[in-house]
């Protein structure tokens, strides 16, 4: 599309200002590039990923088309403002925006030649913690060193308690949640049960509900992320621990405020996704589905589009999963639903976790979400105890509450375990460790999926799927050996080490980018038997990841490498 056609139709496109008195509605602007005046793609800035993020990219990521994390044009932003438009919220990954819009706007909107499409954005009633009365029970037997009292009966249910003794509770993991409020007395996961993350500066928090009109207006009582984080993180001695509770840092994103109709808006959630993304963590978990649009709109998400590809919730996840982060989402509550009983997005996706509940005994709890997904694929893939669960309560205090809210963030606990161990693993091969691992590993099912997540188990394959470094006693003949890229992540220079059984007429050294656009050759020409170091120049290349490709006399090695600036 040309620039200048773009300008000359919006002249005498122009949106109505005034808009009668008709209810506007949140609504996402899907653009059809990110073209700039200049009629360029816009490029991604040095400083949008952190290091961590990059190195994670590296590590356990699939190759992701730069595009997709370069910032939205500028030059529609300007045309939407120059129009009355008050955007929200940007998405970088799915090039579009939200925006309060009238009936007419919306219709209007549509008609510029840089929108692709519209939708109103999907909203979720939240669901409180209220406390339950539990039965009377004998005293649980503790563990070794972990003095874990009521949360010992979730933690044993899953095989995490021994995990934990032995020195394994998520030690250099990054995680990340979406969720309402996380604060006790003004302090993000000020709770007495994860005071300690908080005390440590180890918590990251953003509100990404003020844009919302009203927030402010009314007291927000909903502290739904502060339970569920209390579950993953917890550490307080006889009343509640985590799998997670060594975390090096948690993301907490606020996408809900409560008080706005009970619900939550998914532009939110994408928001907090990519934001959590660019900071480098490693596991996200949601404790929150999506259905319905808003009141009135005749278009709601149906059963029929929870196939992993149509959720804008599930779309976002899985572009996370792209990007090396592994999703946990819960199921649902719906399994008692006479009209949805079926998982709700983003737990829908083929990249994402989705969690099912069950009792203290093991047992389906029958209101936890199941499957099949519209596509017919197995719905939750693992599950945990979701009825009962041992949580912190917001005034700093202890019960139990119900809701595949809670076995989500067990999962979540259990993926920082696993990467822990093995922090190769990208998210396809978490899933993999879960499920073959799970209790029902050989017959899985629509209710609990796989079965019960074990960790002890998912650690123990984890930790075999390490490769083991062997030296070998001398290269064959005519084989070439490349080792690993040193520094990776790299600032200005980067080194390869090639071994040469005998000489080679024809070595290339390729870099490349994501889009497998060739960016330079350090070195092309014959080399001698032996080990020769090759160096690879940052000078001139923006920050990223680039694909490195040896060829000798028609074999070839790749691997990838990470520049930080």
């Amino acid at each position: 599309m040309k620039t200048a056609s773009v300008l000359t139709i919006m002249v005498v496109c122009t949106l109505a200002h005034a808009v009668s008195a008709q209810e506007k509605i949140k609504t996402w602007i899907f653009l059809q590039d990110k073209l700039t005046a200049a009629g360029k793609t816009t490029q991604v800035e040095s400083s949008h990923l952190s290091a961590d993020a990059l190195e994670r990219r590296s590590r356990r990521g699939r190759p992701v088309a730069p595009v997709h994390d370069a910032p939205i044009s500028p030059l529609y932003l300007n045309a939407l403002a120059a129009e009355g438009i008050e955007v929200v919220h940007h998405s970088r990954w799915l090039n579009a925006v939200t925006a309060y819009l009238g009936t007419d706007e919306i219709d209007a909107v549509q008609q510029l030649p840089f929108v692709r499409k519209t939708q109103p954005v999907a909203r979720l009633s939240a669901h409180d913690v209220k406390p339950i009365l539990m039965p009377q029970v004998l005293a649980q037997p503790q563990s070794r060193r972990l003095h874990c009292g009521p949360s010992c009966t979730q933690l044993r249910l899953v095989n995490a308690i021994d995990v934990m003794d032995n020195g394994i509770y998520g030690q250099g993991i990054k995680v990340g949640f979406v969720d309402t409020r996380f604060d006790y007395n003004g302090v993000q996961l000020g709770h007495p049960a994860t005071e300690h993350l908080a005390n440590a500066d180890r918590v990251k928090f953003m509100n990404f509900t003020a844009d919302d009109p009203g927030v402010g207006s009314s007291q927000d009582f909903s502290f739904h992320g502060l339970n569920t984080t209390t579950v993953t993180f917890g550490a307080a001695p006889h009343e509640l621990y985590g799998p997670c509770y060594g975390a090096d840092t948690v993301y907490a994103a606020q996408t809900e405020w409560a008080p706005l109709e009970r619900n939550v808006e998914e532009d939110n959630f994408v928001a907090g996704v990519e934001w959590m993304e660019a900071n480098g963590v490693d596991v996200i978990n949601s404790s929150l589905g999506y259905d319905t649009f808003d009141s009135g709109e005749q278009r709601n998400y149906t059963q029929a589009d929870m196939d992993g590809d149509t959720g804008i919730t599930t779309i976002a996840f899985d572009m996370a999963a792209e990007r090396g982060v592994v999703p946990v989402a819960s199921a649902g509550n719906s399994g008692n639903n006479t009209s949805w009983r079926i998982i709700s997005t983003p737990a829908d996706g083929d990249s994402v976790i989705a969690a099912g509940g069950t009792n203290s005994t093991g047992v389906h709890w029958s209101s936890s979400s199941h499957g099949n997904t519209a596509d017919g694929r197995i719905k939750p893939d693992v599950s945990a105890q979701g009825a009962g669960v041992r949580v912190g309560y917001s005034n700093g205090g202890y019960g139990h509450a119900n809701g595949t809210s809670f076995s989500a963030p067990m999962i979540t606990g259990i993926v920082c375990q696993i990467l822990q161990v093995n922090p190769d693993l990208n998210p396809k091969e978490v899933w993999e460790v879960l499920t073959n691992t799970a209790s029902q590993a050989t017959s899985p099912d629509s209710l609990l999926g796989w079965g019960i997540a074990n960790a002890g188990l998912a650690v123990d394959s984890a930790r075999a799927r390490i490769p083991v470094s062997v030296t070998p006693e001398a290269p064959l003949p005519g084989s070439f050996v490349v080792r690993s890229p040193y520094p990776n992540p790299f600032h200005s220079e980067a080194h390869l080490e090639l071994d040469l059984a005998q000489p080679s007429a024809s070595v290339r050294v390729i870099l490349r980018n994501l889009l497998g656009q060739r960016i330079r050759v350090p070195f092309a020409g014959p080399l001698g038997a032996g080990t020769h170091t090759i160096s690879v120049s940052a000078d001139g290349l923006p920050a990223g990841v680039y694909t490195y490709v040896v060829e000798s006399d028609g074999r070839t090695h790749t691997g990838l490498m990470v520049l930080v600036r």
